[in-house]
């Protein structure tokens, strides 16, 4: 029993040893578990700027629509406005008069109706697009 504090103290040694070597691999596992995470959100990350990119140009081509939409249904308007104008310089100058006016009458009335129907809901101008950001 001479040697049992020897034998003590590398037993203890070696439950060290084994205890380091443990702990050195536990501590790769996380480091590798975390680089795995790290691709896997850097992966996202260069998806989701894809994505984000494909959304931009739909959103300007759809801005870009809108005005062009919104152009030529200001000129329906002002050309609605400009029929019914010279409709009216057509009664005064006498259209309506005659043989059979009441068909005219009823030919100029529904004109303005439909003229009227193509001006409405454009009193409020659309909102101005938003202003396009800057890069930094």
């Amino acid at each position: 029993m001479k040697n049992a504090p020897q034998l003590l103290v590398g037993l203890a040694l070696a439950a060290g040893l084994l205890a380091l070597s443990g702990s050195a691999q536990n501590a790769r596992a996380p480091q590798a578990d975390l680089d795995q995470r790290v691709e896997a959100l850097e992966n996202e990350l260069v998806a989701a700027r894809a994505e984000l990119v494909g959304l931009k140009q739909e959103v300007e081509a759809a801005s870009a629509r809108m005005e062009r939409v919104a152009k030529w249904a200001d000129a329906q308007a002002k050309a609605a406005d400009g029929l019914a104008k010279a409709l009216d310089e057509a009664e005064r100058q006498g259209f309506t008069a005659g043989i059979n006016f009441e068909s005219r009458v009823t030919l100029l009335a529904g004109w303005r109706k439909a003229l009227g129907e193509a001006q409405k809901g454009l009193e409020e101008k659309p909102a101005a697009a938003p202003a396009k950001p800057t890069r930094r």
